[in-house]
C-alpha cells in the first residue's frame, strides 16, 4: 500500500471524526488546525491546507493558500518519490495565488501563475488541472477585453473536457464563450453556445446558470424579434428564479420579459411586470438593477405617452448610471491602489532580497578570503615543517659525523699516546742500556785519583 494512498486514508479518518465531533464549520476549521500543527507529514499538510482553503473565511483562505504553495514547491524542490502528489496541490494553490494577484490588480502575475500552472499540469497529464488552467488564462483575457485570446484558451478547454465527457465543467466554459460572443454582437453564435449550455446543464442542480442562460437567450432572441421563443425563454428563466427566490434574477427576467411584451404591443402587460421589477430592484438597492428596471418603464410610459413618469424614470435611469461610473472609478481606484501597494511591497522585497543577496556575497566572499588565508597558512604550515625536518635531518647527520669523526680522532689520539708510550719506553731502555755500560761517576774519580 503506498504512501500517499495511506494518506489518504488518514486524511479521510480525521474528517469522518470531525463529521462526527463537531457540530459546525467553524469547529471543523479549528480541528483542522490542530491536526495541522501536530502533523509531521507534508502530505498530510497539504491534504488539510488544501481542505481549508476550500472552506475558511474570506480573511483566512489567502494565509492557508499561501502555506500550501510554499510547501508543496518546497516538495518539489526536494524532488521526492510523490512528486505528482504535490504539483497537484501545488497546481491548486496557483490558482489560488491567481486569485489573489487579480484582486490587487497584478494581471501579469496572475496570468504567470496559471501558464506555470498549465505547464506542471500538462507535464503530469492532469487533465482537470489543464482544463482549469486554461479556462482560467480564458477569464483573465475575457475580464481585460482580450476577447479573442479569451476564445481560443475556452476552446482548447472545450477540446479537452469534451474528450472526457465533462458535462458540468464543459457547460459552464461554452456559457463562458457565449458571454463574450453576446459582447461582440454576434448573436446567432452567442445563442448556440447557451443553448449548448442549458442542454447540458440540464441534469445538473445548477438552476442559476441555466436561469441566467435562459435569460441571456432571451435578449438575444429579442434583439432578432424573434418574440416568442424569448417570451418563452424569458418566462422559463422566471420560473427558476421564482423557485430559487433570487430576487435580483427575479428582476432582470420582469424586464426582458416586459421589454418582449412592449415589442408585441402589449404596453399595459408590460407596464404592470416592468413596475414589479423596479419595486424588486429599488428594494434591492442594486444602481444596475435600478438602472434596467427604469430605462424599460422610461420605454413603456413612452410608449403609453405618460411623459412625465417617463421623464422621472429617465432622470433615475442617468441617476443610476452615473453611480455606476463612480462605482467603478472608485473599483478601479482601489484596484490601482491595491496594485501599487502591491508593486510597493514587491520593489520593497526586490530590494531587500537584493541587500540579503550582497550580505550573502559579501560574507561568501569573508568566507571565501578566510579558506584562503586558512589554506595558505597550512601551506605555509606545512612547508615549514618540511623545512624543520630537513633541517633536522641536516643537523642529525652533522652530529652523527662530527661523532664518528670525534671518536676517529680519539682513536688516533690513542694510536698516538701508545706510540709515544712505546717511544718513551724505548728511550728509557736504551738509557738504561747506556747507564749500565758507562763507569760510574765514582769509578772515574777513583781512576782519576790513582792517575793523579
Amino acid at each position: 500500500m503506498s504512501r500517499a494512498f495511506l494518506n489518504k486514508i488518514y486524511v479521510l479518518y480525521i474528517l469522518l471524526v470531525l463529521a462526527k465531533i463537531c457540530q459546525s464549520q467553524k469547529h471543523t476549521i479549528d480541528s483542522l488546525k490542530k491536526v495541522l500543527n501536530v502533523t509531521k507529514d507534508d502530505s498530510v499538510k497539504c491534504n488539510i491546507l488544501s481542505l481549508l482553503t476550500e472552506i475558511s473565511e474570506d480573511n483566512e483562505w489567502e494565509f492557508f493558500n499561501t502555506q500550501l504553495f510554499e510547501l508543496s514547491e518546497k516538495n518539489l524542490s526536494l524532488n521526492t518519490s510523490h512528486k505528482n502528489f504535490f504539483i497537484k496541490h501545488y497546481t491548486s494553490a496557483l490558482t489560488g495565488m491567481s486569485f489573489i494577484a487579480q484582486q490587487k490588480g497584478d494581471i501579469k502575475s496572475a496570468l504567470n501563475f496559471n501558464h506555470k500552472s498549465l505547464k506542471l499540469s500538462q507535464q503530469i497529464n492532469d487533465s482537470i488541472g489543464v482544463a482549469n488552467a486554461l479556462n482560467n488564462i480564458g477569464a483573465i483575457n475575457d475580464g481585460q477585453g482580450n476577447l479573442n485570446q479569451a476564445i481560443g484558451y475556452y476552446n482548447e478547454c472545450v477540446k479537452l473536457l469534451e474528450s472526457r465527457s465533462d458535462k458540468k465543467e464543459l457547460a459552464y466554459v461554452l456559457n463562458n464563450i457565449a458571454n463574450i460572443y453576446q459582447k461582440q454582437k454576434k448573436t446567432l453564435l452567442a445563442i448556440n453556445y447557451f443553448e449548448k449550455s442549458i442542454q447540458l446543464l440540464q441534469q445538473s442542480n445548477e438552476k442559476s446558470i441555466i436561469a441566467n442562460s435562459l435569460n441571456n437567450l432571451a435578449s438575444l432572441n429579442l434583439k432578432l424579434n424573434n418574440f416568442q421563443p424569448a417570451l418563452e425563454y424569458g418566462n422559463k428563466s422566471l420560473k427558476i428564479y421564482e423557485e430559487l427566490n433570487s430576487q435580483k434574477g427575479i428582476s432582470l427576467a420582469l424586464n426582458n420579459i416586459s421589454s418582449i411584451l412592449l415589442k408585441q404591443g402589449k404596453s399595459s402587460m408590460a407596464l404592470s411586470l416592468a413596475k414589479r421589477s423596479f419595486k424588486i430592484s429599488d428594494s434591492l438597492g442594486y444602481p444596475d438593477n435600478i438602472e434596467r428596471a427604469a430605462t424599460v418603464l422610461y420605454n413603456v410610459f413612452t410608449e403609453l405617452k405618460n411623459y412625465s413618469e417617463a421623464l422621472k424614470m429617465f432622470e433615475i435611469s442617468v441617476k443610476m448610471r452615473d453611480s455606476l461610473i463612480n462605482n467603478e472609478n472608485n473599483k478601479a481606484l482601489i484596484r490601482t491602489q491595491l496594485k501599487y501597494e502591491y508593486e510597493k511591497k514587491a520593489a520593497s522585497d526586490s530590494l531587500k532580497v537584493a541587500e540579503e543577496k550582497k550580505i550573502t556575497t559579501f560574507k561568501l566572499k569573508q568566507e571565501q578570503t578566510q579558506r584562503l588565508y586558512l589554506y595558505v597558512g597550512l601551506c605555509l604550515t606545512a612547508l615549514f615543517g618540511i623545512f624543520m625536518f630537513n633541517r633536522f635531518r641536516i643537523t642529525k647527520k652533522q652530529k652523527n659525523i662530527i661523532e664518528y669523526q670525534k671518536k676517529i680522532v680519539e682513536h688516533q689520539k690513542h694510536l698516538v699516546d701508545e706510540k709515544q708510550k712505546e717511544i718513551l719506553d724505548s728511550i728509557r731502555y736504551a738509557k738504561k742500556i747506556q747507564l749500565s755500560l758507562l763507569p760510574t761517576e765514582s769509578y772515574i774519580k777513583r781512576i782519576l785519583n790513582k792517575i793523579k
